[in-house]
């Protein structure tokens, strides 16, 4: 089924809507919760960037011009079918109503290098008090206001990394967390200056075994709220330990 940029399709729950333009590959998140909307890439239409292996050389392309295979009120899986790549994208939103699952498989003659299903997307201003949270050691507060340009990569697990798999974001009060369970990504934040303002861009880029991420719309909040959901996604994994936990395997005395 074939799409014209003139049209979105949208998959939606209580709290969270999802819009995509197939043809251009452009999509947002809006957070009923706060009416705030999370735009994608602002500075090339597309969904992302996939980098493939063709006759022994890598090869970049742009997510965008696709079918979509199945339709559904809370999930959409799209098609992208270029130059012998082929791949499904799927977008779900979780039973919660407030986490969209996104996730890719390959064709079977397809050989990926990397993926970036969140590139320079959910993308924040000076202008809407945004700031990024990073887990490098103690954590890193990254304000869209600095003035500077730049661009930082932070390997999951690795040196000066994201040492949690996560990544927070704030936009007008409004807050979102990026998580995921897999050593293989690699997060980078982008900060650029158009025309006066301040951009902060999150990607995530994907390789070897890693296939998804997910995205929790917190509604209203700051970096606390974020953490407090962290929190909740480490205790489901078993990574949580307490202090009262940690005391214990210390005594006093």
């Amino acid at each position: 089924m074939n799409f014209d940029e003139k049209k979105d399709i949208s998959i939606e729950s209580e709290f969270v809507k999802f819009e995509i333009f197939p043809t251009s590959g452009r999509f947002s998140f809006t957070d009923k919760q706060t009416g705030v909307e999370w735009h994608s890439n602002p500075y090339i239409e597309r969904m992302g960037e996939v980098v493939v292996k063709q006759d022994s050389k890598s090869k970049k392309m742009p997510l965008k011009d696709f079918e979509c295979m199945q339709y559904a009120p809370t999930a959409l899986k799209l098609l992208y079918n270029q130059d012998d790549v082929k791949l499904t994208i799927t977008i779900e939103l979780l039973p919660d109503g407030r986490t969209a699952n996104m996730s890719y498989e390959a064709g079977r003659e397809t050989n990926i290098e990397s993926i970036r299903l969140l590139d320079d997307s959910l993308w924040v201003s000076d202008v809407e008090e945004g700031y990024a949270l990073v887990p490098v050691r103690l954590g890193l507060l990254i304000p869209a206001n600095s003035g500077k340009e730049f661009k930082h990569s932070f390997p999951t697990f690795g040196y000066e990394g994201c040492h949690m798999e996560m990544l927070g974001i704030v936009k007008n009060g409004s807050t979102a967390l990026v998580k995921w369970h897999e050593p293989y990504i690699t997060a980078e934040i982008q900060s650029t200056i158009m025309e006066d303002k301040q951009i902060l861009s999150p990607s995530l880029s994907l390789r070897k075994t890693a296939k998804a991420f997910q995205i929790q719309f917190l509604g209203k909040g700051d970096h606390v709220t974020i953490a407090k959901a962290y929190r909740e996604s480490a205790k489901e994994k078993g990574w949580l330990v307490t202090w009262d936990e940690k005391l214990k395997e210390y005594p006093s005395g």
